[in-house]
């Protein structure tokens, strides 16, 4: 169920169809550098991967779910 979610609510329309694993080979399997720099954790992701804006597009739908949902609980 959470996986189905974060489709809906975090990947673009054409992209929701696809199964999971498919989307763990286009988006989560990717070459990357995990950093850490002034109490932030950040991935840096080569500049010629070829689905960089899908996930960045999710990664950002991502962060301001948690932060809707932080705030509707205060």
């Amino acid at each position: 169920i959470v996986a189905t979610a974060t489709k809906v609510l975090a990947l673009p329309e054409g992209w929701q169809k696809f199964t999971m694993k498919t989307l763990r080979f286009r988006l989560i399997r990717l070459a990357g550098v995990v950093s850490r720099h002034a109490r932030q954790v950040g991935l840096k992701i080569p500049v010629g991967y070829m689905f960089r804006e899908v996930f960045e597009d999710a990664w950002y739908r991502i962060l301001g779910l948690s932060s809707e949902i932080a705030i509707s609980t205060a």
